[in-house]
C-alpha cells in the first residue's frame, strides 16, 4: 500500500477538475476504489482533510488573466506551468463534461448579442474561416466585416487598410466566395479585458490550420508553437 499513490491520484483530479461538484464526484469515487484496494478509509479521509486545510490555508493569487483549456494529456500540466510564469491561470476542463456543459447550457443573452468575445466567421465555400474579438456585441463587429466584402479596395492604400480590417472580406474578394456572416460561432466570451481577449483570440489562431487571418493576435511565446505541434 502506498500512501503516495493515493496523493497523486488526488492531487490530479484536484488540478485538472475545477467545477465543484464534478471534483466532490471524482473524489469520492477515487475514495471508494482505493477502498475496494485494501486502503484504510481513515486514511483517505485524512489525506483530503489534510489537502483542502492547505489549500484554504494559502492567499489566492492575483492573477494578471485566466484562460480555460480542454485537458490534453502530457500538455495540460507543461501550459499551466508555462502561463503561472507569465501570471496567467490555466483551468483545465474534462473533454466530456466540457462537451456536456455546452450541450446543457442555455445562453441568456442571444448569440449575437454578445459583447466581450472571441468568434469565428466561415466561409461558406471552402474550410476557411476567421478568428477574431471584439469589446463590443458580435452583431456590430460581424456587421462591420459584411460591409467590407461590399467594397473591394480600388488601390495599394485602401488593400493595405481592408487588410487590417477584415481578414475574411479579403478572402471573400480574392476567391469570390460566400462568407457565412448567420452562423457566427462564439469560442470565448466573458472577458475582462482586452489583454485576455487577445490572448485567447492568440490561442484559437495558432490551433486553427485553416484560419486567414494575417496575424496572430497578441504574441505568445515560442515555447507554445512547439507544445501545440507536439500534441497534434
Amino acid at each position: 500500500m502506498k500512501v503516495s499513490v493515493a496523493l497523486n491520484l488526488f492531487n490530479r483530479a484536484r488540478n485538472i477538475i475545477t467545477d465543484n461538484d464534478d471534483m466532490e464526484k471524482e473524489i469520492t469515487n477515487i475514495k471508494q476504489i482505493l477502498i475496494g484496494n485494501g486502503y484504510p478509509e481513515k486514511l483517505l479521509d485524512n489525506i483530503i482533510n489534510r489537502k483542502e486545510h492547505r489549500e484554504k490555508q494559502k492567499v489566492e493569487k492575483s492573477w494578471l488573466s485566466t484562460i480555460a483549456i480542454p485537458y490534453r494529456k502530457d500538455t495540460a500540466e507543461q501550459l499551466q506551468r508555462l502561463f503561472a510564469a507569465y501570471n496567467i491561470k490555466v483551468y483545465v476542463k474534462p473533454s466530456n463534461s466540457l462537451e456536456k456543459a455546452l450541450v446543457h447550457v442555455k445562453d441568456i443573452v442571444p448569440k449575437m448579442s454578445q459583447s466581450n468575445c472571441v468568434y469565428k466567421i466561415k466561409c461558406s465555400e471552402c474550410e476557411a474561416c476567421y478568428i477574431g474579438e471584439s469589446s463590443r456585441q458580435v452583431k456590430v463587429r460581424v456587421n462591420e466585416h459584411r460591409l467590407c466584402t461590399k467594397r473591394p479596395p480600388r488601390n495599394e492604400v485602401e488593400l493595405k487598410s481592408l487588410e487590417k480590417r477584415s481578414a475574411i472580406a479579403i478572402h471573400a474578394i480574392d476567391s469570390g466566395h460566400k462568407i457565412d456572416f448567420d452562423n457566427v460561432e462564439i469560442l470565448g466570451r466573458g472577458f475582462h479585458s482586452h489583454k485576455e481577449r487577445l490572448t485567447s483570440e492568440a490561442l484559437h489562431i495558432l490551433t486553427t490550420s485553416n484560419a486567414v487571418n494575417r496575424k496572430e493576435g497578441i504574441d505568445l511565446s515560442p515555447i507554445w508553437q512547439t507544445l501545440m505541434k507536439q500534441d497534434k
